[in-house]
Order: C-alpha cells, then sequence, then structure tokens
C-alpha cells in the first residue's frame, strides 16, 4: 500500500505557494505509484470476492494516468471556501485539488481522485457497454491502497 502522511495532518496552507513544478513533481510521482498491476489486482480481488467474473473487470490505467496529469488546482477563493470539506474531486473526467495542501497530500489527491472512474465491469447497461463502480465500493477498496 501507499503510506503517506495522513490526509490533512497539517495545517492548511502547507503548500499554499507550491510552484508549477512541484505540482508537476507530485503529478509524476502519483502515476510512478498507480501501478497498474497492483491496483487492477487490488479491485480485481475485492470484486471477484464479491462474485464479479475476473475477465469483465476494466482498469483504465493510461485514462486514470492522462487524469493525473492534466489534474488543475481549484481557484484560490474555492479552494478557501473549501478547505474543510474536500481535497479534491473529479468530475467528467477531470480532476481538481485544493490550493494550500503539503506535497504528499497533494500526491495522495491525485491518487484518490484518478481511481475514482477508472475501474468498470464490461457489460451492457442502458447508457453503454460498462457498468461504473458505486464511489462507495470505489472508496472501499482504494482506502486499502491509501492508508
Amino acid at each position: 500500500s501507499v503510506c503517506l502522511r495522513v490526509r490533512g495532518g497539517g495545517e492548511w496552507g502547507e503548500g499554499a505557494h507550491m510552484s508549477r513544478v512541484e505540482f508537476l513533481h507530485a503529478k509524476q510521482i502519483a502515476v510512478q505509484l498507480l501501478e497498474e498491476e497492483y491496483v487492477g489486482r487490488l479491485f480485481r480481488d475485492e470484486l471477484t470476492r464479491r462474485g464479479v467474473d475476473a475477465s469483465r473487470i476494466v482498469f483504465d490505467h493510461a485514462d486514470a494516468c492522462r487524469r493525473i496529469m492534466q489534474a488543475s488546482y481549484l481557484s484560490r477563493v474555492e479552494s478557501i471556501e473549501r478547505q474543510h470539506d474536500i481535497c479534491g474531486e473529479t468530475q467528467g473526467g477531470d480532476i481538481w485539488i485544493v490550493r494550500g495542501l503539503c506535497f504528499e497530500d497533494q500526491v495522495e489527491t491525485l491518487l484518490h481522485e484518478a481511481m475514482h472512474d477508472s475501474v468498470s465491469i464490461s457489460r451492457p447497461t442502458r447508457s453503454g457497454e460498462k457498468k461504473m463502480l458505486s464511489e462507495e465500493l470505489e472508496h472501499d477498496i482504494m482506502y486499502r491502497f491509501l492508508r
């Protein structure tokens, strides 16, 4: 598992002045830690335990890495307004993280948000050929990875 400092363990604002170079470095570290074999196995093990055929479980590693590398900060105003509610969010393929996180929390938040919507079950549904996992199930599995 990835053992970074517990989210929120420091004071908000520790990373308030992180440069673009440091943010890029956090993204690169997150991509390195998002090992396809390990993360895919983590989801596969839990989903097969729940009765899902392993051959139908899809981990879109390339898309998760793309979303990490394209992640952005929330605006300063929104970061201040939401600092006690979230560290980051993902929607529609985009990842935003709150400004002011220390380096370790940025890496962990990028990993957390990238794992959302990265694993699906291949099967026809009304909205396409894959069924996405619930956020609750994603969290159950990913918190085993992010301790």
